[in-house]
This record gives structure tokens, C-alpha cells and sequence, in this order.
């Protein structure tokens, strides 16, 4: 029971400081993800669990409490009602303006066909950093999807760029896209600015999920 493991917790963690604790809990108990299981755990994923989010959830524990985040760097971009259509597209989808920065076509097609599927489609691309530090230059993007190796001007640099050009203004959320998916990595792109890492492979399920942090629906997984 969640009672017992909350006070298993609490026990163990002035033992075990600065070890993260999981609690996976059942979805036929009711229970959402961290529902009345208190602030004793750093994550409860529900069972079954996915690949991906297990490993951003392991992600997440590695950094160091101190190296943490204390909160996003870019707000929610809309509070809405938790749903989906009957296609798995997220509601109001259509009314946010992407920008995706990827060098390589066959990554670039794959992210497309995504949010495609999600209901995005205002979604424009940037070819490098440069040209994504260009495209903010002359307009306003809600979610970038950044990913952080290409050539001329990295993710990195390129974030790091957009935070200085939209300083006191409003502030487009950054997403990097990669395939490192060491905790050093995942901390490197939140220090450039970026608000979230998405690691590659990336599915429909991990990509929506990361969305839905800011634009701020909870909606039910869609099929691979």
C-alpha cells in the first residue's frame, strides 16, 4: 500500500540521502501517477511502464538535488481541459506555432509526421542553429524543438542565442532533441536555456507527453 511505502520511504531517506526513490503504482488502483503518495518520492510511474518514460524518469533522478531545476524555465503556455480527440490529436494543437531545428531530413520527416499526428500544423523548420537563431529573429515560435548537434551553430549556441534575443520579452519554449542521454547531457542543455530534453529515439507517447508539460493537458496515450 502507498501508506507503507511512503514510511519506508521517509525512513530510508536520511539513510540514503541523496538517492532518489520511485514508486511505481498500478493503474487499476485509481491512482494518476504521484496521487496521495506525498513528497517523499522523486517520481511514480504507473505500471506498465514505457521504455521511454522510465528513462526520462531515470534521467531526472541522476542529476544531483542541488542541479535540479527549481522550476521550468519557460511557463505553460495554456491551461486547457485534460483531453483528446478521437484521434489521439491534443486539442487546440492547431493554434500553436512550431519550429523545428534539425539538420538531418530523415529526423526532421519523422518529427513532422509526429506532431502531425498530434494535431500541430503550424510547424516550420530550420535547417542549423543559425537559421533558427534567424527564424526567431523574425518571428515568435511557442515550442522550439531543438537538436543540439548541427553543424555551424549547435543546439547549444543556438539556445543560448534565442534566450539573449527574447530577454524581457516573451519567451518561446525550447525542447532539445538528442541522442545523448547521459544525466551530464541532459544537464548541459537545461543550463543552455532549453526547458525540457526529449532523448532519441523519440516516440508519439514521449514526444506528447513532454508537450503536454506546457501547453497543459494530461491526455491518454495514442497508439505507436
Amino acid at each position: 500500500p502507498a501508506a507503507d511505502a511512503s514510511e519506508l520511504c521517509s525512513s530510508l531517506r536520511p539513510l540514503l540521502d541523496p538517492s532518489a526513490f520511485v514508486c511505481k503504482t498500478s493503474p487499476l488502483s485509481g491512482r494518476a501517477d504521484g496521487d496521495e503518495l506525498g513528497d517523499e518520492f522523486d517520481g511514480s510511474p504507473s505500471k506498465p511502464i514505457k521504455y521511454s518514460a522510465l528513462l526520462d524518469l531515470v534521467l531526472s533522478c541522476a542529476v544531483p538535488p542541488a542541479s535540479r531545476s527549481p522550476k521550468l524555465v519557460s511557463p505553460p503556455l495554456k491551461r486547457s481541459r485534460p483531453t483528446v480527440d478521437t484521434n489521439g490529436q491534443i486539442l487546440h494543437a492547431g493554434e500553436f506555432r512550431l519550429l523545428v531545428a534539425e539538420d538531418n531530413s530523415v529526423n526532421e520527416m519523422v518529427l513532422r509526421r509526429l506532431l502531425s499526428r498530434l494535431g500541430f500544423e503550424r510547424v516550420e523548420v530550420a535547417a542549423n542553429g543559425l537559421d533558427a537563431v534567424g527564424a526567431v529573429r523574425l518571428s515568435y515560435y511557442d515550442i522550439i524543438l531543438m537538436d543540439m548537434h548541427m553543424p555551424e551553430c549547435d543546439g547549444y549556441e543556438a539556445t543560448q542565442r534565442i534566450r539573449e534575443l527574447q530577454t524581457g520579452g516573451r519567451r518561446s519554449v525550447i525542447i532539445a532533441v538528442t541522442a545523448a542521454a547521459m544525466p551530464e547531457d541532459r544537464r548541459r542543455a537545461l543550463e543552455a536555456g532549453c526547458d525540457e530534453v526529449l532523448v532519441k529515439p523519440i516516440s508519439i507517447n514521449s514526444l506528447r507527453s513532454v508537450l503536454n508539460i506546457f501547453i497543459g493537458h494530461e491526455s491518454a496515450p495514442v497508439p505507436d
